[in-house]
C-alpha cells in the first residue's frame, strides 16, 4: 500500500499472510473465444497455453500491484553490467538515514528454447555488506511444469525459504507452496493454489491455506480464500474474499495506451479495518518517461518518477512520500545504468 515504501535494508522474499488478505492479480489477458469449444480452435503450444492460461491464485491483483510506486529514501544508485546473453551482475548504493547499504548482485537467465522471454532456469542472488542476502532458484522442467525455491539469510541465520512447484494447464494453474518448513518441530506453512478460466473473460479460483507452529504447545490453523476476476475490454476487476473475514478488491482501467488507473481496498472484519488505496501510472513515450503515484485512506501519498536518458543507457529516478496522518516524509534520488 502508500504505507510500504522501502526502508533500505534486506526486503523479505518469503511473504505470507496467514489471513490471505494480501495476495497479489493477473498479467494483463488477451480476448479469447467466448467458450471452450471456441477456445480448442485457437492455436496449439506454448502460445495457446499462454493466451488462456489465467494465471496463478496468487497473481489475482498484479495488475494493481505492478502500477504501485517503488518508493525509496535519500539517494540511490544502480549500476547493471551484462557480462554475456545470460548472466548480469549489478551494484547498489543506498544512502539513507534508516539503512545506508551496498548489495551486490548476480543474475543468470537462461530462456526456453521455444518461448525466449520465459527462463527455463533462472539464479538469481543479492547480498549486502552485512551478510545478508536473499536467492531465487527457479528451473522449467516442462513448458507446464516449473519449481522455486527462494531463501533470506539474515545475521547468519536462517530468516526464511519457499518452496513452490507449479503446474499450468490451457486453462488453469495449480501451485503447492511451502513456507518456512521444520522437520524437527513439525511446523511451517502450506498453500494449495488452483485458478480456472471459465469463459474469455472470467477466471475464479480458491486457496487452502494451513498452518502450524510450535511456541509452548502446537497452534494448528487451517482457512480457505475464494476468488474470481473479471476482464473487460480495457479493465478488469478482481475480488476475494476468505471466511475469516478478509475481503480484497482491485480494479485497473487503461484510459488510453498511455495511461492507467487503479483502485485497491483491503478490509478484515475481524480487526474492523480497512485500506483504500487510488494509483495511476502515466508514460510519456516521447520523452521516455513514466510516472507512478497512489493516495491511500490513511492519508498517505507517494509518487515515482523515471526518465530513460535515451540513447544513453541511463534512467533518471525521483521519488517522494509523505503521511499527514504521521506528519513524516521522505524523498529519493536514483540513478540507474544499464
Amino acid at each position: 500500500m502508500g504505507s510500504q515504501q522501502s526502508s533500505g535494508g534486506a526486503t523479505p522474499l518469503v511473504q505470507v499472510n496467514p489471513d490471505i488478505a494480501a495476495l497479489a492479480s493477473p498479467t494483463a489477458l488477451t480476448d479469447t473465444p467466448a467458450s471452450h469449444g471456441a477456445l480448442d480452435a485457437a492455436p496449439h503450444g506454448i502460445a495457446a497455453m499462454a493466451s488462456t492460461n489465467p494465471g496463478p491464485f496468487e497473481e489475482l491483483h498484479q495488475k494493481v500491484k505492478e502500477m504501485m510506486p517503488n518508493i525509496f529514501e535519500g539517494a540511490k544508485v544502480v549500476i547493471n553490467k551484462p557480462l554475456s546473453n545470460y548472466f548480469q551482475i549489478s551494484h547498489t548504493v543506498e544512502l539513507n538515514s534508516k539503512n545506508p547499504c551496498y548489495k551486490f548482485g548476480s543474475n543468470f537467465v537462461e530462456p526456453m528454447a521455444d518461448v525466449p522471454a520465459e527462463p527455463q532456469t533462472l539464479l538469481q542472488g543479492e547480498m549486502e555488506g552485512s551478510g545478508n542476502m536473499n536467492a531465487v532458484i527457479l528451473h522449467r522442467f516442462s513448458p507446464s511444469l516449473r519449481t522455486k525455491v527462494t531463501t533470506q539469510i539474515q545475521q547468519s541465520k536462517m530468516a526464511g525459504v519457499e518452496m513452490d512447484v507449479q503446474y499450468r494447464g490451457k486453462y488453469f494453474t495449480s501451485s503447492i507452496i511451502l513456507a518456512n518448513p521444520d522437520p524437527l518441530t513439525a511446523s511451517g506453512i502450506l498453500l494449495l493454489n488452483h485458478m480456472h478460466r471459465v469463459t474469455d473473460r472470467v477466471d475464479v479460483g480458491c486457496q487452502v491455506l494451513y498452518q502450524r507452529a510450535v511456541q509452548i504447545q502446537a497452534i494448528q490453523a487451517a482457512t480457505v480464500a475464494l476468488g474470481a476476476r473479471y476482464t473487460g475490454r480495457d479493465w478488469q476487476f478482481a475480488g476475494q474474499i476468505s471466511p475469516i473475514g478478509s475481503i480484497h478488491l482491485s480494479y485497473n482501467h487503461s484510459i488510453s495506451r498511455t495511461l492507467q488507473l487503479g483502485a485497491e481496498l483491503e478490509t478484515n472484519l475481524g480487526t474492523k479495518g480497512s485500506l483504500c488505496s487510488l494509483l495511476y501510472q502515466y508514460e510519456i513515450e516521447r520523452v521516455n518517461t513514466v510516472m507512478k503515484g497512489v493516495i491511500d485512506s490513511d492519508w498517505n501519498v507517494g509518487a515515482v518518477f523515471e526518465k530513460r536518458m535515451h540513447p544513453l543507457p541511463f534512467t533518471l529516478m525521483l521519488s517522494g512520500f509523505i503521511s499527514h496522518s504521521k506528519q513524516a516524509y521522505m524523498f529519493g534520488v536514483g540513478f540507474q545504468t544499464g
